[in-house]
């Protein structure tokens, strides 16, 4: 596992990564948060870099804007992968404002699941991968979540407490499947100790 460096990285902010990214790719902040976690999460499974490409396409170095939007979204990364690795407490999901309305937050919160589910896909990961039943359960229910029905939400308190509650068991779940998933791949990585053989002299060799 990587080093960590002890100085915290500034994450870019949900507004800031939505103008990097308007005129350049369709796809929103919030989505592009949960496809680079995902892809952390499953880290050493695919070549870096193949996430950029799946949020920008092919960046053409005289496009200032695009190159822009690149340079937001490895910010977004790095301060992503301290707050991952670290399993740090403020690691937060980009999502709008709470000022915004519950529609819009709920729509960015499914976009954020389905992002966080195609970047495990980019980093190698299958939900067969031996995952353990929590594992799977949380991965059950983020595919549940980015099919959530925003556009019939009312704003009620009822609603508003529902989402923060499904806000606050994403943001937990997400580090409890990359711990299982960092653990994993550390077993993996272990060489396997293999006993001595006896010959018929009762030697080893």
């Amino acid at each position: 596992m990587s080093e960590i460096s002890s100085e915290r990285i500034k994450m870019p902010t949900y507004q800031e990564v939505t103008s990097a990214l308007s005129g350049v790719s369709d796809v929103s902040a919030s989505y592009s948060h949960g496809l680079l976690c995902g892809f952390i999460c499953a880290e050493s499974r695919s070549p870096g870099g193949s996430w950029i490409e799946s949020l920008l396409g092919i960046v053409d170095s005289k496009d200032k804007k695009a190159e822009n939007a690149k340079k937001i979204l490895i910010e977004l990364y790095h301060a992503s992968f301290q707050q991952i690795h670290e399993m740090a407490f403020d690691f937060n999901l980009l999502l709008p404002d709470d000022d915004d309305s519950l529609s819009l937050r709920a729509e960015e919160l499914g976009a954020w699941c389905e992002g966080f589910m195609v970047g495990l896909g980019l980093g190698g990961l299958t939900i067969q991968d031996g995952a353990s039943k929590e594992t799977r359960d949380a991965l059950f229910h983020f595919s549940e979540i980015s099919k959530i029905d925003y556009e019939n939400l009312t704003i009620s308190e009822t609603d508003e407490k529902a989402y923060t509650e499904v806000v606050e068991y994403t943001r937990l779940a997400v580090l409890s499947v990359y711990y299982e998933l960092a653990k994993q791949q550390k077993l993996e990585s272990k060489p396997k100790h293999v006993m001595p053989m006896k010959d018929e002299g009762g030697r080893l060799h």
